[in-house]
């Protein structure tokens, strides 16, 4: 069971923020859920996140948008980006941080164990 790991899953379904809290809830882990980025950023303001989960298309901004307005302020955040959409691009410049996993994950997530999997590599290389 993790040691205060906390987990913000930013996105616009409802279904899928439900689901996936459940899946980290019954592995131990203190999850926060936003459907904007807007309440994401609150969150992360105000708990130290060890892993935010962002998806690209968001009501209010894009997942990039609240990725490069929160990673300077939360250096030990890893972010993961996953989508349902197959036509974005994720610029270079928030690939290459060093918080960003190189991957976007596609909808629907077939397995989250490998995002914990993800957090463990991104904070090892911080």
């Amino acid at each position: 069971m993790p040691q205060d790991k906390n987990i913000l899953i930013l996105d616009d379904d409802r279904a899928v923020r439900v689901s996936m809290k459940g899946f980290f809830v019954d592995y131990g882990y203190e999850v926060y859920v936003a459907k904007s980025t807007k309440e994401g950023k609150s969150i992360i303001e105000s708990v130290e996140i060890d892993l935010a989960l962002v998806d690209l298309r968001l009501p209010d901004k894009n997942g990039i948008e609240f990725i490069r307005m929160s990673y300077p302020t939360n250096p030990n955040t890893a972010f993961i980006i996953y989508t349902g959409s197959l036509k974005y691009d994720v610029p270079e410049e928030v690939k290459n941080l060093s918080q960003v996993a190189n991957k976007i994950y596609i909808k629907p997530l077939q397995d989250l164990n490998i995002f914990i999997e993800k957090m463990k590599e991104i904070q090892n290389n911080l």
